[in-house]
């Protein structure tokens, strides 16, 4: 029988997705499909979770007016049917570009989340996004000008269980 000790590493799961999400609307929340982890299945109770995703996105935003943009972490124990919030008081400010400047920008999202779930509990991981502004922002967009011959574009990611 293993021991799984207070804040050590119990299980990584790491994955890679070319899914692509074009975030059209403002104001509206949007699952970002390569952000999306490999369903897990918690190996102790209460486990802690570390979620990293680095996501890449092409940008049609316009420098005429100011643009934010936030991250929200969502979890799932019912592989994906609903999510919730991690938190309902917390999201990370995204790294925007516009598409004048600069028009491809690479997203890193390191967070947490504190679970109470009993062990055996599958569970999984999504990041949410919003924008203030219409113009299109898309995560993973494929044949992008100057891109490499015979190359796609990738999220990556992992979530670690972590000993409570």
């Amino acid at each position: 029988m293993a021991i799984i000790s207070s804040g050590g590493v119990i299980q990584v799961v790491r994955w890679d997705s070319a899914t692509v999400t074009n975030v059209t609307t403002s104001n509206s929340e949007w699952s970002i499909g390569a952000s999306q982890s490999p369903l897990l299945t918690t190996k102790a109770a209460n486990s802690n979770f570390i979620y990293c995703c680095c996501l890449g996105a092409e940008s049609d935003l316009s420098d005429s007016a100011a643009v934010n943009g936030f991250f929200r972490l969502v979890y799932t124990t019912n592989n994906f049917s609903s999510t919730d919030y991690v938190s309902s008081s917390k999201a990370q400010v995204a790294g925007l570009t516009v598409d004048q400047h600069s028009g491809t920008n690479d997203n890193t999202i390191i967070t947490n989340y504190d679970g109470s779930h009993a062990a055996g509990t599958e569970i999984g991981f999504r990041l949410n996004f919003t924008k203030t502004q219409d113009p299109s922002y898309q995560f993973n967009q494929q044949g992008l000008s100057g891109q490499p011959s015979g190359t796609s574009n990738y999220a990556y990611g992992y979530v670690m269980e972590i000993g409570a």
